[in-house]
């Protein structure tokens, strides 16, 4: 008489094939359990638990156990019965799953299948994570100008996805200094990619395009989330992560005109030396840029011939001071004022405008520090012309002689006088 010795053998996978799945939501883990030696006809039971790999303690599911069984009238010796298990993956992240089963025929355990370490009978939930690095898709670096038109790229580094399913990540720009969305134009700047996944491991590139003329001086950071199947499976927003955050930029002009002494005034005279000192602050560094300086007569605002410049250079400072040199005619522009004003253009994405202005200054020509006035010519002093004496006696050319000179012209006079009261007595 044959003596039967029930065995029995599982191998574990979830509902589409894969001993992986994503914790989204309601699963079904589907257990092959192959019974060999029992006997036909005969009624039996096979019931289930999974079991935490890590714990080696029943999986609690919503603080429950995950258990179902399955009876069958064997037809033949050897028997394959479909064990599922339906539960929550959710917040199961990162867990490994075994299922345990045992074969029973009228409440009396003939066999089972109890390992931990049995591969077949081990299923694994992801945990699914996500980082991001943000940056400027022009240059690559993580300050911008405030264009009209700039694109954020994420670079969402993702880990631990499912080969061939298909996932969505989806970004929104927030405002690190009140910790609200990014309004432009009061809608907020979100970015939506769907991918699927060709490997665990990967990166896909996000992009926020936006006009960010109102943002200037401001912080911004992206935050990102991970979906599949409308279920967030991983989020990456922390409001001080410095390689989520966006700094746009606001640079300013400040500049000084003097002669080639440090003064104010021209003389309105051919060949004079104008210098226009120009410092900006708030340069994104790395971004390349245009510096336009145009000097304009004043109160008439006309452009004045020979006093405009161009600068194009890549910021390595946010700071960084220029100096140009102007030679001017004064000539017939005496009273009148030379006002430089200056605009600063940063490199845009665009190739038929390749650059934008980001900041300028003293366009109504109204700053002092600015302008020089162009003053008259000092007049050279006219030589003064000796008068001429002819002299009634020889000079010697001692002061003795000079009084000499003149006792004798006194006595000639008086001799004279005398001569004449006399002539008048006789008469």
């Amino acid at each position: 008489m044959k003596v039967n010795n029930p065995s029995v053998h599982t191998t574990a996978v979830f509902e589409d094939g894969l001993t992986v799945a994503d914790p989204t939501g309601l699963f079904t883990l589907n257990d092959t359990v192959e019974i060999k030696e029992i006997l036909p006809g005969k009624a039996y039971l096979v019931k289930g638990i999974l079991m935490d790999k890590a714990t080696g303690e029943p999986l609690l599911v919503h603080g429950n156990t995950v258990e179902t069984s399955v009876g069958f009238i064997a037809k033949a010796e050897n028997e394959t019965v479909i064990v599922p298990f339906t539960f929550d993956l959710t917040g199961l992240n990162g867990r490994e799953i075994v299922v345990f089963e045992s074969l029973f025929r009228n409440d009396e355990e003939l066999a089972n299948h109890k390992d931990l370490n049995d591969k077949g009978q081990t299923v694994r939930i992801t945990n699914p994570a996500i980082g991001t690095k943000a940056t400027d898709k022009e240059t690559g670096l993580q300050v911008i100008d405030p264009l009209t038109v700039v694109t954020i790229t994420d670079a969402v580094s993702y880990h631990d996805l499912i080969v061939g399913k298909t996932y969505t990540v989806n970004g929104i720009l927030m405002d690190k200094e009140t910790e609200e969305p990014v309004l432009v134009d009061d809608k907020e700047i979100t970015s939506t990619l769907t991918f699927v996944a060709e490997s665990t491991d990967g990166t896909v590139n996000l992009d926020f395009i936006l006009d960010a003329r109102a943002l200037r001086g401001k912080e911004v950071v992206v935050f990102e989330g991970l979906f599949r199947e409308g279920v967030r499976l991983a989020s990456h927003a922390d409001i001080t992560d410095k390689d989520q955050t966006i700094k746009i930029v606001n640079p300013t002009i400040t500049t000084k005109a003097t002669n080639a002494n440090g003064g104010k005034e021209i003389l309105a005279l051919p060949n004079q030396t104008v210098l226009e000192w120009v410092k900006v602050d708030g340069l994104a560094i790395g971004q390349i840029y245009q510096l336009i300086v145009q000097g304009y007569l004043t109160p008439d605002g006309t452009p004045f011939e020979g006093t405009h410049a161009e600068k194009v250079f890549t910021a390595d400072k946010e700071t960084m001071e220029f100096l140009f040199e102007f030679l001017v005619d004064g000539r017939n522009l005496a009273g009148k004022g030379l006002s430089f004003a200056e605009w600063l253009q940063a490199k845009t994405e665009d190739e038929k405008e390749p650059f934008e202005e980001v900041a300028k200054h003293n366009v109504d020509l109204t700053n002092k520090d600015q302008t020089v006035q162009f003053v008259e010519a000092p007049k050279p002093p006219q030589p003064v012309k000796a008068a001429s004496v002819v002299p009634m006696l020889p000079k010697t050319g001692s002061e003795d002689n000079s009084i000499w000179i003149i006792i004798g012209l006194i006595f000639v006079l008086a001799a004279s006088l005398i001569g004449y009261d006399l002539y008048k007595v006789k008469d």
